[in-house]
């Protein structure tokens, strides 16, 4: 597909002299034989590329179509490379990241690969959802359903989805990142890799999860792939390390749509066949929904209440397509 393997597509809201520390790591690759596309809705001129100077090439694309789903279809809009690959503006690679990251394509049943997110200690005391599961641990019932129930006492495995739609965590966590290569069914959302050809044959991301904050439609991209007969797999060592935001006491918003994404998300890929789905399903949706109640209450923010509306829309309405 000409001199670069893949095209490496960086979506970003900030500034762009706020991703200097990703694209520079990118410079440290053992292995350059890639391309950059920074998708923005500015349109200021390339400030990386202008600013400093690298060994690789770097465009920047508008943004033109709606969210992070949109950001991600007008990158690879212009993807002519054989592979895809998103990772956030908040990451950097380990030196042999690309490497790793494209090794796995060799097996061509292999669709997509993902690895590693690590976050730090500090950060993830900071982050609310790793927060609550520190209080969950705590408390007998809520341990009894969330860790041993919805999560099935998996929660540290590494991109997973389990029967009640929930997903592991535990690519954040050097601990409990696996010493070698194992299939799994779900993408880091910022650390993954797909077959271009695939990718654009299934079409694109669904902008069905354009609103929110796009969750699942990497998800969802990864569902597609494994029905099409790829497999996924984790490499442990194509690590990226996520510099989240902390966003300890503030609230991350539209809860409205967030839950409608997990629940088309959900219907579109999971069979409810038994009472034991339906159970689990049920107790998601409710953990959920106290989760974004509770938080509403505590940081007086009623738009966290919209998740009960989201939940009632979403499980009425939403079609499957």
């Amino acid at each position: 597909m000409g001199k670069y393997l893949a095209t490496i597509c960086i979506p970003t809201t900030r500034s762009e002299d706020a991703i200097y520390d990703c694209l520079d790591s990118l410079e440290t690759q053992s292995n350059k034989s890639f391309q950059v596309i920074i998708v923005s809705k500015s349109k200021t001129k390339n400030v990386a590329t202008q600013a400093r100077s690298y060994s690789y090439p770097i465009s920047k694309v508008i943004q033109k179509r709606e969210g992070l789903v949109g950001a991600m279809n007008d990158g690879l809009d212009k993807t002519k490379t054989e592979y895809f690959i998103r990772i956030d503006d908040d990451v950097t690679l380990d030196k042999r990241w690309f490497e790793h990251i494209i090794l796995p394509f060799k097996k061509k049943n292999v669709g997509g690969v993902t690895g590693p997110t690590l976050i730090d200690k500090t950060r993830l005391k900071e982050r609310d959802v790793f927060a609550f599961l520190t209080q969950i641990k705590k408390n007998n019932l809520l341990r009894k359903l969330i860790i041993e129930y919805l999560y099935e006492n998996k929660i540290f495995e590494v991109s997973t989805f389990l029967k009640s739609g929930v997903f592991t965590l535990g690519s954040n966590f050097k601990e409990y990142i696996p010493k070698k290569s194992v299939q799994v069914n779900n993408f880091e959302a910022c650390n993954f890799a797909v077959r271009t050809n695939l990718l654009k044959k299934l079409g694109g991301f669904d902008d069905v999860f354009a609103k929110g904050l796009g969750e699942y439609h990497e998800a969802d991209i990864a569902m597609k792939i494994q029905k099409a007969g790829y497999s996924i797999l984790f490499h442990p060592k194509a690590i990226a390390h996520h510099t989240i935001s902390r966003d300890s006491g503030t609230t991350r918003k539209d809860a409205y749509h967030r839950i409608q994404n997990f629940i088309h998300f959900y219907k579109r890929h999971f069979i409810i066949d038994s009472l034991d789905d339906l159970m689990r399903f049920s107790t998601n949706l409710l953990v959920q929904n106290c989760y974004y109640v509770y938080t509403g209450i505590k940081r007086r923010d009623i738009s966290q209440f919209g998740s009960l509306l989201g939940t009632l829309k979403g499980l009425l309405l939403t079609k499957i397509v």
